[in-house]
Order: structure tokens, then sequence, then C-alpha cells
């Protein structure tokens, strides 16, 4: 649901979102060129070793919205690969999410 109110991050490397609970509306993945496939991670944890929530695998930039959104209890971390040149990630902290 691109439209929900929720913050956004832009990254171009892997990185830690937040290390509280956090709630998951959606993810815009760009590939380095069409055709190019590239792996997005999304951990409920502060590095890899958490649980993988989901893994987006792309060949082409697109938004991956998830309804109901998911929630990510000890923090959020998204991993990317070199195939991948940015993500830009919506998500607000569970303590103030709208719930479905």
């Amino acid at each position: 649901m691109e439209n929900k109110p929720c913050l956004t991050h832009y990254d171009t490397a892997s990185r830690l979102i937040t290390d509280k609970p956090a709630r998951v509306y959606w993810i815009f993945v760009r590939a380095v060129t069409l055709g190019t496939v590239g792996t997005v991670i999304v951990y409920d944890g502060w590095d890899t070793t958490g649980t993988i929530k989901i893994s987006l695998v792309v060949g082409y930039n697109r938004v991956n919205p998830f309804v109901p959104p998911f929630s990510c209890a000890k923090g959020l971390y998204i991993s990317m690969d070199g195939a991948v040149t940015s993500y830009t990630v919506g998500w607000l902290p569970e303590s103030v999410a709208l719930r479905e």
C-alpha cells in the first residue's frame, strides 16, 4: 500500500533501519540494469543473523507492497547484493503503526 502514511528510508547499502520493533508496508527495489537479477532480503533482527522475513529477487525496478504489512519484532535490517542499485522502504515503528 504505497499511499500508507509511513516513514521512508532510502539506501544504497545493506543497513540496520531500526533496532526496535517495526512494521513494513512496502519496498521499492532498483536493479542495476534491466534484466539484471538482484536480491534484497529483509530480516527481523539487527543483522543477517536475524530471521528472514522476505527475500525479493528482482530483474527490473518495482514496488513490492505487502498487504497486510508484516512486522519485525526485534528490528529491521535490509541486505542487498551487488546487482541492486538502491532500495526505499516504507515502514513505521510498531508502537505507532496503524493496525489493519
